[in-house]
């Protein structure tokens, strides 16, 4: 227990410095307490690779279904009680977890029972934990796919586990292999007949399809194994996912222009209508595009300044009150109107 100590009469001398002021025995006691970071760097290492276990999600899961695989009535099962979502190692103070994230990208997470009929991956591992570890594997391993009475469950917390590990990968990873694997039998029907009939109505392939969609936002994995899935799918999801992210900057410039061309036109863009409404409610707007980057926005006005401003003022307009005279100026600023080209009045 933290703040005990047993001295050498067998009595339990209290430490909490707390509640009452500090004896010298007891400063002697405390001392005499060996300190985890007084150990050599070489220690606390090999006490750190022991420490750093990433598996505890999987044993949470598995003692799920061992609760779950002979019962018909899974709301009668009380969901697992979850106690840590990281290494315990990673909680004790920030010197530690600096020293022990190091083995992290050397750890791999493996997940063979889906979610089952849980709803949400990060109640187990934080996305953090996902995104540092060198590998994650999904299979079908734990329990079979196909079993009846938590059919549909299975299913449905395999492919919400994939979608839920897609979404945090989107967002960065240390990831050097990557592997889902659903080899029962009974899923070829699903992969193969349905999957080639869009008028078949088939619940295991449309959510599978949509995982499958959500895999496509991970890239840059070193590498990616994909079983269960059809061709030509799994070549191409493999092939994505195992290639870099495109940016938008990686475009060749005439696809860049054009797509600034789309941005740039339209009518809050390129045209302003002048009507009799107060002065105040005019605004100034500046495209989003132009507002990216410095490279972007050059570029976007190169292509700007070549398209024509069209003032439109309407011929039904009332303007007898000087608050309801719009000035140009409060629209379209004056640096707007020296670098266009063309200038359109209607």
């Amino acid at each position: 227990m933290a703040g005990i100590k047993r001295t050498s009469s067998n009595v339990l001398s209290n430490l909490d410095l707390t509640r009452r002021r500090l004896t010298r025995l007891q400063e002697q006691q405390i001392r005499a307490v060996f300190r985890f970071l007084d150990l050599p760097a070489e220690l606390r290492c090999i006490i750190y690779d022991y420490c750093v276990d990433v598996s505890a999600a999987q044993n949470i899961l598995a003692r799920y279904y061992d609760n779950l695989k002979d019962c018909t009535d899974l709301k009668a099962v009380q969901a697992p009680l979850i106690y840590s979502k990281s290494p315990a190692i990673f909680l004790l103070s920030r010197q530690v977890f600096n020293e022990a994230k190091f083995y992290l990208p050397k750890r791999g997470i493996t997940l063979d029972h889906g979610l089952l009929d849980l709803m949400d991956v990060k109640d187990f591992i934080r996305p953090s934990l996902f995104r540092s570890v060198s590998s994650l594997t999904i299979d079908d391993s734990g329990h079979p796919l196909f079993k009846k009475n938590i059919m549909a469950a299975s299913w449905v917390g395999y492919t919400s586990l994939i979608e839920q590990v897609a979404q945090i990968l989107s967002e960065g990873h240390q990831l050097k292999s990557f592997t889902i694997s659903l080899s029962s039998k009974d899923l070829v029907p699903h992969v193969t007949t349905c999957w080639n009939n869009s008028n078949m109505q088939c619940g295991f392939r449309d959510h599978l399809r949509r995982a499958c969609d959500a895999l496509r936002s991970v890239r840059n994995i070193g590498c990616v194994t994909l079983r269960g899935l059809p061709e030509p799918l799994s070549s191409e999801l493999k092939a994505r996912m195992e290639s870099a992210p495109i940016n938008f900057l990686d475009l060749p410039a005439e696809i860049r222009n054009t797509i600034y061309n789309y941005c740039l036109d339209g009518s809050k863009q390129d045209a302003h209508s002048i009507s009799a409404s107060p002065l105040q409610n005019f605004a100034r707007t500046v495209p989003a595009v132009l507002l990216l980057n410095r490279q972007i926005t050059r570029e976007a006005q190169s292509v700007l300044r070549k398209k024509p401003l069209t003032i439109d003022c309407p011929k039904d307009h009332e303007m007898e009150s000087k608050d309801y005279t719009p000035e140009l100026l409060n629209t379209i600023t004056q640096a707007t109107l020296a670098h266009r080209k063309h200038l359109v009045g209607a």
